[in-house]
């Protein structure tokens, strides 16, 4: 039996760190966003910019004026309701936290995209907006 390997623009990804896969350019929705893409307890501003600190940084420091902007845009391009980027994520329905995992991974650099059942736990309204978002 032979180990597979992952690679990314002829770079192999075995023994790299989630950062530098990352910036390799592959983004991750995973199935279970609480465990695996989420902090309930920050907000959606803070949740939109996890991952992507190095792109809002100003030297150690983070720029939140360009997190709230970014998270703005995306608050409408894919319908996050409420529309409060300052709300906390864990008051968000299973379907607009949903959103706002698709819009951070969707919107960075990307050159490829695992989405571990994306839909999962979310309305049918959400399923079919993520679907249409992911397959374009």
């Amino acid at each position: 039996m032979t180990a597979e390997k992952y690679f990314i623009d002829n770079d192999e990804l075995e023994n790299k760190t989630p950062k530098l896969i990352k910036e390799k350019g592959l983004s991750h929705i995973p199935e279970d966003r609480h465990k695996r893409a989420t902090i309930d307890d920050f907000t959606m501003e803070e949740n939109m910019a996890l991952g992507l600190q190095d792109q809002y940084s100003k030297g150690v420091l983070l720029d939140y004026s360009e997190i709230e902007k970014k998270t703005n845009e995306y608050i409408e391009k894919y319908d996050i309701r409420p529309t409060d980027g300052k709300i906390k994520f864990g008051g968000l329905s299973g379907g607009n936290q949903q959103k706002v995992v698709v819009a951070r991974e969707l919107e960075r650099e990307n050159k490829f995209i695992i989405a571990a059942q994306p839909t999962r736990g979310v309305d049918i309204g959400a399923i079919e907006m993520i679907h249409n978002t992911i397959f374009k």
